[in-house]
């Protein structure tokens, strides 16, 4: 067991190798010893500055530091501090340090671990922040679109200077919310439109992109495209932000829509047809007319269509589009295609288009448009969908369940091998003893890996309701007993940094089998001239916990192994001891419990796997 965790501060040549910019600190903040980067990072010699005071190796930190570091070393963990070099230091730099305390076997605090991050780079996202920017402002004008924003609580209202063009008002001048709506079209009913939309956003969250029509400063009438975007904070909306496009060269003008009234008053059908039509000018997009059915379906009244852009109720894709327009110009007609669309009350129907050309003119065609509402027989295509997806996820949770059973039991049993090994050539009485309280030990476990899966037979058809609170050291703590003779044969050096109260929301037998996999893959997989050293920790944030193991290992080439890296069957390396089932049932069984796996990895240079438990 001594290999297991490391009890003095002495024991520390294995920091030198881990690929990180880590250091070490003795509890009197004198450095013991660091990464081979942390010292080409800082342009520092080994031996110039090994059991030095760490705060005179920077002498330009803060006062701030020292009580960071006394905070690590009374237990807190995840200290972040940032690091600005003095404007004097060539090449500038940032750097962003994570404060940990180093505890020994026992759980005692014995120094501090410093993991450094150089965040330079913020410099150049300023500056292409700033370009874009730039660009963005260029495009605008262009565009004739502006950005604006309203603050809920102080009543604020902001415009940029390309709305104030568009509005027509002074660059100078100062608008108010009241003073904003005042400019939208109270005879086209835009004003109506612009107050529900916003009163909508602030009481529920619903965004809207709608085309009104304004009054200018300077007496023009003008059809404007207006987005907004409801942002929330502890659970109210605190402002609104959006933009405004001058769309008025893209509207149909007058004459065109009494052309398609023209049209429509020659087909009595059109308003009485059982099924909903409405006729599109096919140049600028803009409805033209709609008929009684296809209103009732949608649940709003004609105004709000009428000399709009189709787009209103119901848009395509590119790909579409470019479909639709080839088979009207070959055929006269398109479709039939099916669309899902949202209603205002929130309901989603799905229609099947078809359309047709109806005018013979061709600098002015229209399109009758039939739309069918086949919401009922989609209904049912997608139960139908949904059983097979179910027959399928049920096939594949059986072939894994029978992986996992036989890796499950393998791992036991190799243990059982190894403890009977050294018990076989061992002769000292106390080591034998020793070994036989492993050996029984192993039995209870495989015992209860047994019992643990007969449960997994009956839970795994419900992974939500059967997630429990657990305690994440418990689990490490049982796996290092599980695998005592493979780390003692392996020489294994393990930091566990996990504090004992951190918990993960997780079913029991998956928890252990992930911990498992990841732990003896970073044991087996060891450089032949090193003997394998680990670094478990955890981390808490908003949405997960983090467990993360990293190791001086053989590493990988990421952009070779890809994919494959969790595919099952895979082998990573051309050695017996990989199976490639392990990581495979890892990443199934945290996709199950809808959590995510992530791994960095360098050839010759070690591994860090990451594995992201939701919180909920």
């Amino acid at each position: 067991m001594d290999n297991l965790t490391t009890n003095q501060p002495t024991a520390t040549k294995w920091i030198t190798q881990l690929p990180s910019s880590t250091a070490l600190l003795d509890a009197d903040l004198n450095l013991i010893d660091a990464s081979s980067n942390w010292f080409k990072i800082f342009d520092f010699k080994r031996e110039n500055v090994i059991g030095e005071s760490f705060l005179s190796l920077f002498p330009h930190f803060s006062e701030s530091w020292e009580d960071s570091l006394e905070y690590a070393l009374e237990g807190l963990t995840d200290i972040k501090v940032i690091d600005k070099m003095p404007p004097e230091e060539e090449p500038e730099q940032d750097f962003v340090w994570l404060l940990n305390p180093w505890k020994d076997g026992y759980g005692k605090t014995v120094g501090v671990i410093l993991n450094v991050k150089d965040v330079t780079e913020k410099k150049a996202l300023e500056l292409e922040l700033k370009q874009t920017q730039i660009l963005l402002n260029e495009k605008s004008k262009i565009a004739k679109i502006g950005s604006w924003e309203y603050k809920i609580d102080t009543k604020k209202m902001y415009w940029s200077n390309e709305i104030r063009s568009i509005f027509g008002v002074p660059k100078d001048y100062q608008p108010t919310f009241d003073a904003s709506i005042s400019f939208f079209s109270e005879e086209s009913g835009s004003r109506e439109a612009i107050n529900n939309l916003v009163e909508a956003a602030i009481a529920s969250g619903k965004p809207w992109n709608k085309n009104l029509e304004i009054n200018t400063f300077d007496g023009k009438s003008i059809w404007v495209n207006t987005i907004g975007r409801p942002k929330f904070k502890n659970g109210r909306c605190v402002r609104i932000i959006g933009t405004v496009q001058d769309i008025t060269e893209s509207m149909p003008q007058k004459e065109d829509k009494q052309e398609a009234k023209n049209i429509t008053s020659v087909q009595p059908i059109f308003d009485v047809a059982p099924t909903g039509m409405a006729i599109i000018d096919l140049k600028s997009g803009a409805i033209i007319d709609i008929n009684a059915h296809l209103l009732q379906l949608l649940h709003k009244p004609k105004s709000v269509f009428v000399g709009k852009n189709y787009k209103s109720f119901i848009s395509f894709t590119r790909f579409e589009y470019v479909q639709l327009a080839k088979e009207l110009e070959q055929n006269n007609v398109f479709g039939p295609i099916e669309k899902e669309l949202t209603l205002g009350n929130g309901q989603q129907i799905y229609l099947k288009l078809k359309g047709k050309t109806i005018s013979a003119n061709t600098t002015s065609q229209k399109i009758l448009l039939s739309c069918e509402n086949v919401t009922k027989y989609k209904a049912k295509e997608e139960v139908m969908a949904q059983g097979i997806q179910k027959s399928e996820n049920e096939l594949d949770k059986l072939v894994h369940f029978s992986h996992m059973v036989s890796h499950n039991l393998k791992s036991h049993a190799t243990n059982f091998d190894l403890l009977l090994n050294f018990l076989n050539t061992e002769k000292d009485s106390a080591e034998r003893e020793n070994l036989l309280k492993m050996l029984f030990k192993a039995t209870e476990n495989l015992t209860g890996s047994i019992k643990g899966l007969r449960e997994l037979v009956d839970i795994r058809y419900k992974i939500d309701d059967e997630k429990k609170t657990l305690k994440l050291n418990d689990y490490v703590y049982k796996i290092l007993e599980n695998y005592t003779g493979l780390v003692k044969q392996e020489g294994a050096k393990i930091f566990n940094e996990i504090a004992d109260d951190v918990t993960v929301m997780a079913i029991p037998n998956y928890l252990e089998n992930i911990l498992s996999n990841l732990i003896v893959n970073a044991i087996k997989f060891k450089k032949d001239d090193q003997k394998p050293i680990l670094v478990i920790s955890a981390e808490k944030t908003k949405e997960h916990t983090i467990f993360s193991i990293e190791d001086n290992g053989m590493g990988m080439d990421l952009s070779q192994v890809g994919d494959k890296l969790f595919a099952l069957y895979r082998t990573l390396h051309s050695i017996d001891r990989s199976r490639g089932m392990g990581l495979y049932l890892t990443k199934y069984q945290v996709e199950l419990m809808k959590g995510k796996i992530e791994v960095d990895s360098e050839l010759d240079r070690g591994s860090v796997f990451k594995v992201y438990f939701p919180n909920e």
